[in-house]
């Protein structure tokens, strides 16, 4: 069972669509494995960036409600287009499809937007600083071992 969201979120979100049961293609079943899809990879990217998952019951899990349902909205469609043996995609499906993929990066890239926006606290030191090792000369107090000032000259590329 998926923690925020649930097949008849979906079903408002396809406004034209019937009620989903054990009989409809796809199934109620299917639907709602959809919806734990997305949110399984939506709680993985969020742990990737050192992000708490909200719980259920907050404004946070509105906002990622919306992406899952997003998710599982574009796929059913993509399934309907392929069973009607129209065309093989469905260009609002694939709009969803790419924003979800957009909001899975952008946590990546925006941790700490995110984590605010989630109100989950701040994430991790590792999520929101360059990493790598310094060897730079800051004011005479040495970083590394090594003190060295970066020298440019015209013409250097990086």
């Amino acid at each position: 069972m998926s923690t925020w969201s649930a097949t008849s979120d979906v079903q408002a979100r396809l406004a034209y669509a019937a009620t989903f049961s054990g009989s409809t293609n796809p199934t109620s079943t299917q639907v709602q494995t959809l919806l734990n899809d997305a949110e399984s990879e939506i709680t993985t990217a969020l742990v990737a960036a050192g992000i708490a998952s909200p719980a259920a019951s907050t404004d946070a899990a509105a906002v990622l409600k919306r992406r899952a349902v997003d998710y599982a909205a574009a796929q059913v469609r993509l399934v309907w287009a392929s069973a009607s043996g129209g065309a093989p995609a469905d260009e609002y499906a694939e709009d969803l499809l790419g924003r979800f993929e957009a909001f899975l990066d952008d946590v990546g890239n925006r941790p700490l937007h995110w984590s605010e926006v989630l109100e989950a606290g701040s994430p991790g030191i590792d999520s929101i600083m360059l990493k790598g090792t310094a060897n730079a000369d800051l004011g005479g107090r040495a970083v590394s071992s090594v003190q060295m000032a970066p020298v440019f000259t015209r013409g250097t590329e990086i």
